[in-house]
């Protein structure tokens, strides 16, 4: 079990930590504890969230502070803890008026955080849904479409980029000594992560059927350029490589080093090694 306390001075921030936006950051960032439960990593994952801008401080405090409330008021009626309610929030079988109303209020959190961004033109599409990051056997959850959950993600990280670059700007990213070239780097990656620029990702190998060496350096290529970890299906979405080559190419890379792999089956993902 992993336990973090953050501080802070609003219900602006708790709605937007709370959101099904950031637990997806969280997920592309973050680690995991065992097959499933993430490892919430403060460099990782908060210290590259790009929150969103003030203007929406109002709407954000109301609903923030409503969905504590009503989450609160849920675990005094069940005498349940925070893990039963979430069991419960993601069980498609509970159907009971008291959690129709809270997965109901959460969707509005979310869309409030959305408009927050100015994202407006976004359909998350909330429902019951089945997520590759979860083990087989325990992966429907009430959350986002897998479309949403890229284009978020997409934007979160051109966002992370903007912020980034305007932080140099005005000086808050100091150089380092001329022959500390590896803390330059580890310091500016902890601020700015690699782009999420999915588009045309396609491009970057040619087509390889009947070509296992070409699957197995398209996969390379495109991990390459991403540096995050991805599940099967998000590789396979953008790499133009036959389904029955995947399992040839990926084990083989596994076993040079040059990916590696989080989690197993159905729930894993990679990304390329990362060198020291």
């Amino acid at each position: 079990m992993q336990v973090k306390v953050l501080f802070f001075e609003g219900w602006r921030e708790f709605s937007v930590l709370q959101s099904t936006l950031h637990d997806t950051w969280a997920r592309w960032q973050g680690g995991t504890l065992g097959a499933s439960t993430l490892r919430y990593s403060t460099s990782a994952i908060l210290e590259t969230w790009p929150m969103p801008s003030e203007q929406a401080t109002d709407q954000l405090e109301l609903i923030g502070e409503r969905y504590f409330q009503t989450r609160q008021q849920l675990m005094l009626e069940r005498s349940a803890g925070l893990t039963e309610i979430y069991n419960q929030f993601h069980n498609q079988e509970d159907r009971s008026e008291d959690m129709e109303r809270f997965r109901e209020l959460h969707t509005e959190m979310d869309i409030a955080v959305l408009n927050a961004y100015g994202w407006n033109d976004i359909d998350l599409g909330h429902s019951f849904r089945e997520v590759d990051y979860l083990p087989e056997n325990d992966r429907v959850r009430f959350t986002i479409s897998n479309g949403a959950r890229m284009e978020v993600l997409r934007r979160l990280s051109e966002l992370n980029h903007q912020r980034f670059e305007e932080e140099v700007e005005h000086g808050l990213h100091g150089r380092k000594a001329p022959g500390d070239v590896k803390a330059r780097a580890r310091s500016r990656e902890k601020s700015s992560q690699q782009s999420f620029n999915l588009e045309g990702a396609s491009a970057l190998a040619p087509k390889v059927a009947g070509n296992p060496n070409g699957a197995t350096e398209a996969i390379r290529a495109f991990l390459e350029t991403r540096r995050t970890w991805l599940s099967k299906s998000d590789i396979l979405t953008y790499v133009d490589i036959p389904d029955g080559q995947w399992n040839a190419a990926i084990n083989d890379l596994l076993a040079r080093g040059a990916v590696e792999r989080q989690g197993e089956r159905r729930g894993a993902r990679y990304r390329i090694a990362e060198s020291d």
